[in-house]
């Protein structure tokens, strides 16, 4: 029954396909992000050599600035795959300073209206206080729906929310973050 709706679903979206746009795809985008990120120390007197007295640290609410590009291809009219990379920056001004950068894949399908959904999977690092607090890249993935606006024959500019994931682990430390951004985009397709 799933399979049978899904490629109803797919046949419906296909039609529509018609009337995309093919080619080069770019896209860059600027918004707030807001989630809850944890770290935790799993090494002795590590956190200690930061100059952190607590083994834990802990970011909730407003995280600060996120940006991105996406730099790919239309494979099919409305169908984008891409490369993404996005970073955000600590704005909340506490003794918890965090940032978070992205690196990945992803592919995003625009339907009629230019309503648009997509998801990346990759890898992600935490930044403590402008050290790096873990030393290896972990797994990530993000998940995003969004609504674009065309000017011209090729540009548009738009808005975007998404859900990230992250979790990463090293010698020293544990991290684990889920996050929720808007942001605006700029792009061409």
């Amino acid at each position: 029954m799933i399979g049978l709706v899904a490629g109803l679903l797919l046949s419906a979206s296909l039609a529509f396909a018609g009337e995309g746009r093919t080619g080069i795809y770019a896209s860059g985008g600027a918004g707030l992000q807001f989630g809850s990120t944890e770290g935790s120390n799993t090494a002795t007197n590590f956190l200690e050599t930061l100059g952190i007295d607590d083994a834990g640290v802990e970011s909730k609410g407003l995280q600060g600035f996120a940006f991105d590009l996406k730099l790919g291809y239309s494979i099919i009219p409305n169908l984008a795959v891409y490369g993404i990379g996005a970073v955000s920056t600590d704005a909340t001004m506490t003794d918890e300073n965090i940032s978070f950068l992205y690196v990945g894949g992803g592919a995003s399908y625009w339907f009629p209206m230019d309503i648009f959904v997509g998801g990346s999977i990759g890898a992600g690092r935490f930044n403590y206080e402008n050290a790096v607090f873990t030393d290896d890249f972990g797994f990530s993935f993000r998940i995003s729906a969004g609504k674009d606006w065309t000017i011209g024959s090729r540009g548009g500019i738009g808005v975007e929310l998404y859900y990230q994931h992250a979790a990463t682990e090293d010698d020293y430390s544990e991290w684990t973050g889920n996050m929720v951004g808007v942001k605006c985009n700029v792009s061409y397709r």
